[in-house]
């Protein structure tokens, strides 16, 4: 493991006497290429210890509903499976991070983290370490969402993908040494728990909205990110330079199993690297994918962790764009549709494009990403002002999506409102801010084609 991947938050010795390695799985949900997974096993056998691996089931986490935790909990039982043949504990508990916790700590030799860049996480992490320190616990935090690390790519906020896309690459291939997970040598027996009860008594247990049912299209855990990864090098990867074409099948599908952690970065870039030594992918495909998953990716999470408004509307974009909002707030919306609009069982505007990508977000947890940037722009143009439009969004994108509520989110709707991009020429109610209309979709890509897809789903 590169050194830059490792922080140590409280240097106390190691515990000789500790009972086991504690590492709390939070951001990376799987065991392959996961940097803090494998420190926390190296550091088990040197101590000569069993690894605990505890997860914390936390209700109402950041709008999560019974769609997010299905996903989540179909992940954890194809972890359990793994841990059982590595000889790991594996605990998985519902409550509140510190409850779960903390009470792991006290006889623990060493505390394990996966590193945190949403404002919230980093917080609990902050919170997890002063209670380590009362028991003078040494803890590291370990990067693994990124190849690249986010302090290590930059240490301020970057103005666009033009501006941190030299400073990645210049160290990509510093970081792509992958994660030698070790043989355990002191083996704990498994117990199952709740990993193995009924995946809907579980959700019965959790107090969250319990109105949006699991997807029935993407099903979570490593195994199947691995196959879905498998799936996207062998048959559409050479044509991803297409895939903003909605009315093609060319994207990975990966971005769920990305946010949850079921997949590794690096996992995802070594597949493509394989294929582009074997010559069975273009370049220009494989590079117009790594563009997306390296840097505007890493644009994301340097977006949310140097930030610090990265979720308000007063502070997530810059100041022309909101000087253009201003000088457009009164201008006249030929159409304005509200939240309860959207939300309605019949999901119907006069836009035959918009309706057809709500209808794919709410029947799968997925929505293409032309159409994401579509369907928040036609919202910017129905809505009474551009704060209710912004809050309309994150909200929507946060319920029905199975990849909402992470960076690429806040960076994506932000960008929407001009983060990470440039005025253009100046127009009603968008301002200078970049227009999608119904038009372009029909000038460039066979629409109706994506149409017709969605009302077979």
């Amino acid at each position: 493991m590169h050194p830059q991947r490792l922080k140590n938050r409280l240097d106390h010795p190691l515990k000789k006497d500790g009972s086991h390695v504690l590492y709390w799985m939070q951001q990376s949900q799987r065991t392959e290429n996961n940097f803090a997974l494998a420190h926390a096993a190296k550091a088990a056998n040197a101590l000569n210890v069993p690894l605990r691996v505890v997860f914390c089931v936390a209700e109402r986490f950041l709008d999560a509903n019974a769609r997010h935790y299905a996903f989540l909990l179909e992940g954890l039982k194809s972890l359990a499976a793994s841990f059982k043949r590595m000889g790991a504990e594996f605990l998985v508990e519902i409550g509140t991070f510190e409850d779960v916790v903390v009470p792991h700590m006290e006889k623990a030799a060493l505390f394990v983290m996966d590193k945190a860049y949403l404002r919230h996480l980093r917080a609990v992490r902050d919170s997890l370490c002063e209670r380590a320190d009362s028991f003078s616990l040494r803890t590291d935090e370990v990067e693994s969402e990124l190849i690249v690390p986010v302090e290590v790519a930059s240490d301020k906020v970057e103005y666009a993908a033009r501006t941190i896309r030299p400073k990645i690459l210049k160290r990509l291939e510093t970081f792509t040494e992958e994660a030698h997970l070790p043989t355990l040598r002191i083996k704990k027996a498994f117990d199952p728990g709740l990993v193995e009860a009924p995946m809907e008594d579980v959700i019965k247990k959790l107090s969250i909205d319990k109105t949006m049912k699991k997807s029935f299209y993407y099903h979570g855990g490593e195994h199947e990110a691995k196959r879905m990864l498998a799936e996207f090098v062998e048959e559409r990867l050479a044509d991803y330079h297409r895939s903003s074409d909605p009315g093609e099948d060319f994207t990975s599908k990966l971005s769920p199993y990305l946010h949850f952690g079921h997949i590794a970065p690096l996992t995802i870039y070594q597949a493509v690297e394989e294929r582009l030594a074997e010559r069975d992918v273009p370049p220009h495909a494989a590079e117009a994918f790594l563009e997306q998953l390296i840097v505007r990716r890493g644009l994301a999470f340097n977006f949310v962790y140097f930030h610090e408004g990265y979720d308000e509307f007063e502070k997530m974009t810059l100041p022309w764009a909101y000087e253009t909002m201003e000088r457009h707030l009164d201008d006249e919306r030929e159409h304005l549709y509200t939240l309860t609009d959207y939300e309605k069982e019949k999901d119907e505007t006069h836009d035959e494009y918009f309706n057809a990508a709500m209808r794919e977000m709410k029947r799968t947890g997925h929505m293409h990403n032309t159409l994401r940037m579509y369907w928040a722009k036609q919202i910017i143009r129905w809505s009474a002002d551009y704060k209710e439009a912004y809050e309309t969004i994150l909200h929507l994108n946060n319920k029905y999506l199975l990849d909402g509520r992470d960076p690429n989110t806040y960076a994506s709707v932000a960008w929407c409102f001009g983060r990470h991009d440039q005025g253009f020429e100046e127009r009603p109610v968008y301002g200078k801010l970049r227009p999608m209309v119904a038009r372009g979709l029909e000038r460039k890509f066979d629409i109706e084609r994506y149409v017709a897809y969605v009302k077979r789903l």
